[in-house]
């Protein structure tokens, strides 16, 4: 099944991808297409240049072109590999231009959320669905759902690979194992075009990282870690599913991505269960538990590497007759449990998670019975610094103000201090009238945090608010 012409691909990508970013950094520079330094989120020393997404969408497609053109090489099983390509490459067009605008000028959320959708409709529309998942020989049919579904799926991957680049060489790195990952498993499938597409993207990948591995001097951008994930969610579906293409292996497609997946959906989780817009920054995602942790970037980047092998590895596994989707599901637990069971990432979002169980559950548990005490919950999400003796001062200081509600909020990025804490008095939260009052927290001119109160208007405590 596997030709030496197949290799042309990523060599072709790879060639490609060093002049064009070459030429990409030189225009990015000239024409002020920067990501700038703001004492906030992004800490670099000096104003990098964009546009590594515009050279990794430029390279992976030549790459992918010029194997073609090398010879029509046979493509086995999956001979809807031209097409699908086709519909591939302008839906991650679309993302990519997307990315640009953005990196540019900024886009709200939601209308970026839009385009993503529209590029995933494109790739739905010209055929890539999961009629199915399977596990263990255990195959759910999803019907009429099978369309949102892939949607859904691709929007995640795409914002999943947005959100892990955060760091030098970081998102590039999960790439590149995901699209050798990807490839392995199309090459047992029969899927050569989607394998040479694969190694196209992974050749694409290594080039970029050439520039973007610490220190880095070439970014991403929005455009790129979109363009990234949509491929890479695109072809992770195609070489996770069955013989016939409809049934979807669900082991080897969470072990293939596990660190972007876990990211995903630990940030939604914590913003969700912190008060906070599903689009709003922090600094607890998985690179940065990783540095901080390990103390530098580059062992962070090592980390992340072999933990996306491990996954990867186990997703190929699955492959092998005899180990099945087991393979696939060790990956992901050895994986994730080093990770919580370290202290390294996803522990503090546990303690949010039991905590809001707790708190849902406790009027059933009571019997209805209004709690008198307030119900107090903190979570040190990310850094050293001893933030529980000045959230306990606060809360003494008001709960018998009239106060029925506090809640601080900080994130120091400079500091890598990432902090949440929520008091409820829920006997005093009933009444209509209250006051309610949001202060912005600043440190060195910098956004640090916010503070939100909360209390009854009394009379008799006009002094106290006062």
């Amino acid at each position: 099944m596997f030709d030496r012409l197949h290799l042309v691909a990523p060599f072709a990508a790879f060639l490609i991808g060093v002049c064009a970013l070459r030429t990409v950094r030189r225009i990015a520079v000239a024409v002020g297409f920067v990501d700038n330094p703001d004492r906030w989120r992004k800490l670099h020393a000096a104003p990098i240049p964009l546009g590594g997404g515009i050279a990794l969408w430029l390279a992976t497609w030549s790459g992918w072109g010029i194997s073609r053109l090398c010879g029509p090489a046979d493509t086995g099983a999956d001979g809807d590999a031209g097409w699908f390509a086709i519909g591939l490459a302008i839906a991650s067009f679309v993302v990519l231009g997307l990315g640009v605008i953005d990196d540019k000028y900024g886009l709200p959320a939601r209308q970026k959320l839009a385009g993503q959708v529209v590029a995933a409709v494109i790739l739905v529309g010209l055929g890539l669905r999961i009629d199915a998942w399977s596990a263990f020989g255990v195959e759910v049919k999803l019907g009429i759902l099978a369309y949102p579904i892939a949607v859904c799926w691709i929007v995640l991957v795409v914002n999943a690979f947005n959100l892990v680049d955060g760091m030098d060489g970081f998102c590039g790195s999960l790439g590149l194992v995901a699209a050798l990952g990807i490839s392995f498993l199309a090459y047992r499938l029969g899927r050569v075009g989607d394998a040479i597409l694969g190694l196209a993207l992974a050749g694409a990948s290594a080039a970029f990282l050439r520039d973007n591995l610490p220190p880095a001097r070439v970014y991403l951008g929005d455009a790129g870690s979109m363009t990234l994930g949509l491929m890479i969610s695109a072809l992770s579906v195609r070489a996770c599913s069955d013989g016939s293409g409809t049934a979807v292996s669900l082991p080897p497609l969470v072990a293939l991505l596990t660190l972007p997946l876990l990211d995903v959906v630990t940030a939604i989780g914590r913003r969700s269960i912190t008060g906070r817009s599903v689009f709003t920054p922090d600094r607890g995602h998985i690179h940065h538990c990783l540095k901080s942790r390990l103390g530098s970037t580059v062992a962070a980047l090592g980390a992340a590497v072999g933990l996306a092998t491990l996954g990867a590895g186990g997703a190929a596994l699955a492959k092998v007759d005899g180990l099945g989707d087991l393979a696939s599901c060790l990956a992901i637990v050895i994986s994730v449990g080093l990770l919580v069971g370290t202290k390294t990432f996803g522990r503090s979002e546990s303690r949010l998670l039991l905590f809001q169980i707790r708190t849902a559950l406790t009027p059933f548990l009571t019997g209805g019975a209004v709690r008198q005490g307030g119900i107090k919950r903190a979570c040190h999400l990310h850094g050293i610094r001893d933030w529980a003796g000045v959230w306990d001062a606060l809360i003494r200081e008001v709960e018998d103000g009239g106060v029925w509600r506090v809640e601080l909020a900080i994130d120091m990025a400079a500091a890598g201090e990432v902090y949440h804490g929520l008091w409820i008095l829920p006997a005093a939260s009933g009444d209509d009238q209250c006051w309610s009052v949001v202060h912005n927290l600043y440190a060195g001119g910098v956004p640090a945090g916010v503070l939100h109160v909360a209390g009854n208007i009394d009379a008799s405590r006009s002094a106290y608010l006062a």
